[in-house]
């Protein structure tokens, strides 16, 4: 991979969410609350290995992988940082592929075999109305959340 491509994927995968968070915090410290959810993947992981299984998704999880596990660590400094401004910071990953628009047309994710996009939109809203108090500084994933705190998932039409 070129230097370019490397600093273009540390600048979608880590600059922009620490742009926007910045630019945010100021709002949710004079409210006196706040939450700021990071979306991760499960490849920011480590692997075990060897031996290592090959997947077609593989090339370029060095690098992206890498980059949202520096998100996944920014996102545990942050809420330590920002707990006395009671302003919640977790990350939330997906327990496998999700069947979004993108992932359909560039990575041939299949919709029958994937993870709906409502438990992930379910879990973003765990994690958004939680007491900033208790539910900080987290790396979750989708499923057990919802599973561990019982919560139900609805269709995106509310069904």
């Amino acid at each position: 991979m070129t230097a370019d491509v490397f600093r273009e994927s540390l600048e979608v995968n880590v600059w922009a969410g620490w742009d926007l968070a910045r630019l945010a915090i100021p709002g949710m410290v004079d409210k006196g609350a706040g939450w700021i959810l990071n979306i991760s993947p499960r490849g920011a992981a480590p692997k075990g290995g060897p031996p290592y299984s090959m997947h077609p998704m593989v090339a370029g999880q060095c690098l992206y992988g890498g980059t949202k596990a520096m998100l996944d660590r920014v996102t545990t400094g942050a809420a330590m940082e920002l707990y006395d401004s009671n302003i919640a910071v977790n990350a939330l990953a997906p327990e496998g592929a999700v069947a979004t628009e993108n992932a359909r047309t560039t990575a041939g994710v299949d919709p029958a075999t994937s993870e709906p996009v409502e438990t992930m939109a379910e879990a973003a809203l765990a994690l958004c109305l939680g007491d900033p108090r208790r539910l900080t500084g987290q790396v979750r994933y989708s499923l057990s959340l919802l599973v561990e705190s019982s919560r139900p998932v609805w269709n995106l039409d509310g069904r």
